[in-house]
């Protein structure tokens, strides 16, 4: 195997494979597996990175009139990374594999790295003879939305359910929803009128950071292409990423009945205030409880906590917008969750009766919002 390419090219499909090959106890996984083939642009370098649960795949052309041998190899995918990042006065990287060594040559640095045996790198099915789904998105919108409504997911090893976010396919629409049992997280993505598949699956939270990091760098249209057990973001055959998912068979909570609210009473708080006052009356409510008292009276917002051992507090705030009569309990620290997660200057809570669920959402947004579960007051 031997090829010559464009640092800068190469270097931005490295930055993104350091992101997969990080929970691996399998030595050929902490490697990337690279091919060369000829085709009728005079070469195809073919770069994988996977650790099973994820795989990222992506294709590059090689230089024009340069020396160019089909064959595979394997290299670190840190260390690669980290040499041709280091590499900047060399406009092209030349590499080559002699034996079980992985020459890698800049403008005035050599160096060899280790290469393991490539037929030992596990078969990786690509995103051809999937069917299940054939939806087209912008991957960098979907890891936007999905990065809003994670933080609602279960930290606790409550089931799989919980742990994930759960993605819904419907004509024009993919709904994004993560829920604790105690807060419900829903976003709402337009996918346009010609999209009419129907589908859902949910991906598990844990991978779900170094996941939407590297298809946030995916600024063009992709086709979602899944099975039962992975998704695929595809632009063609051999450029993809994928991630193992939970399909439409787990057991997921119906949340209907707690999402379709009817609010009687909208008021528009400044969030900072929010939560500056929540963040207070956490330091005082119960330790295992954890409840914070509302009470809404007009335009103004009564909070109170009480400790058994170090006493009560109580704040103030008034409505920017909105006013009426309204009493509930909640978890401190559900609240400060849901406030934390909202970036807007200003947030809309939104309440049904006495002792209800709420809807919190950012002002100006309506495709975003969180329910939170009250206690008893």
């Amino acid at each position: 195997m031997r090829f010559e390419i464009n640092r800068i090219d190469l270097l931005k499909v490295l930055s993104i494979t350091k992101y997969v090959n990080v929970r691996t106890p399998q030595p050929i996984l902490t490697h990337i597996h690279m091919t060369v083939q000829q085709d009728e642009n005079g070469g195809k370098l073919i770069i994988l990175a996977s650790d099973t649960d994820m795989t990222y795949q992506k294709t590059l052309p090689l230089l024009a009139d340069t020396t160019h041998i089909d064959g595979s190899a394997t290299i670190s995918a840190v260390k690669f990374y980290e040499e041709v990042k280091s590499m900047v006065d060399s406009e092209t990287i030349e590499v080559w594999r002699d034996d079980d060594k992985v020459i890698v040559k800049g403008l005035k640095t050599t160096a060899k790295f280790v290469s393991l045996d490539p037929s030992e790198y596990p078969e990786i099915l690509g995103p051809n003879g999937f069917n299940q789904y054939d939806f087209k998105v912008n991957p960098m919108e979907m890891a936007n939305y999905m990065g809003r409504v994670a933080f609602a997911a279960s930290s606790l090893k409550t089931g799989h359910f919980m742990e994930c976010v759960r993605v819904e396919m419907k004509p024009g629409l993919m709904k994004f929803l993560a829920t604790d049992g105690h807060k419900c997280s829903v976003a709402l993505l337009s996918t346009g009128d010609e999209q009419t598949v129907t589908g859902e699956f949910a991906v598990p939270v844990k991978r779900l950071p170094e996941f939407c990091k590297i298809i946030s760098g995916m600024d063009r249209e992709h086709t979602i292409i899944g099975s039962d057990e992975k998704i695929f973001f595809a632009r063609d055959p051999e450029t993809y990423v994928s991630i193992r998912i939970y399909s439409s068979d787990i057991k997921y909570p119906n949340m209907d009945r707690f999402l379709e609210i009817k609010p009687e009473i909208s008021v528009l708080f400044d969030r900072k205030e929010l939560l500056n006052s929540i963040e207070q009356l956490a330091v005082f409510s119960d330790d295992k409880l954890k409840k914070i008292v509302t009470e809404l009276n007009g335009d103004n917002l009564m909070m109170s906590a009480n400790h058994p051992n170090m006493g009560e507090v109580k704040s103030e705030i008034d409505t920017m917008e909105g006013e009426g009569q309204w009493i509930a309990a909640f978890n401190s620290d559900y609240l400060l969750d849901v406030v934390k997660a909202l970036s807007s200057d200003n947030i809309y809570i939104e309440f049904e009766a006495n002792n209800r669920p709420v809807r919190i959402k950012p002002e100006g947004i309506n495709t975003y919002y969180t329910i939170v579960m009250p206690m008893r007051a």
